[in-house]
């Protein structure tokens, strides 16, 4: 495993994996495996690790570094504290792709969008058959999967409950072979992708 390096002065070698939580001002943490460094001059220079979680906590939390620097991932606690994420996985059949993209884009979203605590959706395609086997993709039975991610398990729930889902879902079900769904609790995220 390549780890990053993070200058001259600094090369981590990884040793043990724990993770860490650090909060800072105005509820932002940083989730980070501790590890323990090596370096000639790093060491001589009495920065605990604590100090040096502390300090890329920091430079992940005001993005110094520029685009291409490693820094540390930065989780906003507020907000996610309590995301959940619904996958939902659909087979169907590729002459009803369009169809199904469709609605998820026209009946689907703007359904969600009326919901108490949404966040976000998306719909994914899976690869072409040839580029699955090229990276050698896991098989499954399902070609699409749609996520949605609410802010608590109680607003999803109220989304099932709601008369938006009553009329969105037998259109999205009604398009599939097959479905199957799977819920998770978001534990990180990445912040430079906002």
């Amino acid at each position: 495993m390549q780890l990053p390096s993070y200058g001259p002065w600094l090369t981590p070698t990884l040793a043990t994996k724990r993770m860490d939580s650090i909060q800072f001002p105005e509820g932002i943490v940083v989730e980070s495996e501790k590890q323990n460094f090596k370096s000639s001059g790093f060491i001589n220079m009495g920065v605990t690790r604590r100090e040096l979680i502390q300090g890329a906590a920091l430079i992940g939390a005001v993005g110094i570094g520029g685009e291409n620097q490693p820094v540390a991932a930065v989780v906003n606690e507020q907000v996610c504290s309590s995301q959940i994420l619904l996958q939902i996985y659909f087979k169907v059949d590729p002459k009803r792709s369009a169809e199904f993209e469709e609605m998820f884009a026209e009946s689907y979203v703007p359904a969600l969008r009326k919901q108490q605590g949404y966040l976000r959706s998306g719909l994914l395609r899976l690869f072409a058959p040839d580029v699955a086997e090229e990276i050698q993709a896991e098989p499954t039975q399902f070609n699409y999967q749609m996520e949605l991610v609410f802010d608590t398990e109680e607003n999803r729930r109220k989304w099932v409950a709601s008369k938006e889902h009553v009329k969105a879902w037998p259109h999205a079900s009604g398009m599939a072979q097959e479905f199957a769904w799977r819920g998770f609790d978001v534990v990180g995220v990445d912040r430079s992708s906002e």
